[in-house]
């Protein structure tokens, strides 16, 4: 693969329909009163606490 990537994941992540999809689990969470955050996922070279 090249440096710009050439998959269906990456493709389709970049169209306006897919990124301001809203997920079912966010829509879940949401529907049932709370707040839905997405973090990043722990990486220790990038957490210096």
């Amino acid at each position: 693969m090249n440096a710009g990537g050439c998959c269906m994941a990456r493709l389709l992540s970049k169209q306006d329909d897919f990124v301001n999809q809203v997920s079912m689990l966010e829509t879940l969470i949401k529907e049932a009163g709370h707040e839905c955050i997405f973090l990043p996922k722990f990486h220790c070279e990038l957490n210096h606490d």
